[in-house]
């Protein structure tokens, strides 16, 4: 790393600390994929901790410690990207219609003793619900999954499996703190 460079950044100097990033940009990049196990996450992370650094650039007081403070600043931008990413993450469970309504008609509770099914789980009770959720639904999932947040999840079968699926939509990064 041109030290020079990092000297005349520090005073603001635009072409010297666009030739810091060009030089750093690859990098900086194979790093944050590293990190985060997804191109797009990386290139945020990369673009995120770039400008920070051209923010901060006078901080660096010591100019041939430049590149650690950048990868620090890396670092960090992957952190941040990461937990975005987990927050903003949207699961609709998918199962077959016939199997939630045989599922939920099965239900039953127990009063004085005998087991009861309960009105609101009768099979068209169950047919009725479902035909409200997904005409409510819809539009919000459609809405998600225009901004790629959707994640469709198969819940039939074993709940140790459905848990599995769901765990793994929420994974697009790696946890490295």
């Amino acid at each position: 790393m041109d030290q020079e460079l990092v000297t005349r950044a520090a005073t603001g100097d635009h072409k010297a600390f666009s030739v810091l990033a060009t030089n750093a940009f690859e990098g900086l990049f194979r790093t944050a994929r590293l990190v985060l196990r997804d191109d797009d996450l990386a290139a945020d992370a990369v673009q995120d901790a770039l400008i920070s650094a051209w923010l901060h650039i006078r901080a660096v007081r010591e100019p041939e410690r430049f590149e650690a403070w950048l990868r620090r600043l890396l670092i960090r931008a992957c952190y941040a990207q990461r937990d975005r990413a987990r927050r903003h993450r949207v699961i609709e469970l998918h199962v077959d219609e016939a199997e939630l309504v045989t599922r939920l008609s099965a239900r039953r509770v127990v009063i004085d003793g005998r087991s009861v099914q309960r009105e609101d789980d009768a099979p068209d009770t169950v047919r009725h619900r479902l035909e409200v959720y997904r005409r409510q639904t819809a539009p919000l999932s459609e809405w998600y999954d225009s901004l790629g947040l959707l994640s469709r999840i198969d819940a039939s079968g074993e709940v140790a499996d459905i848990t599995e699926r769901i765990l793994g939509a929420f994974a697009p990064a790696a946890d490295v703190r």
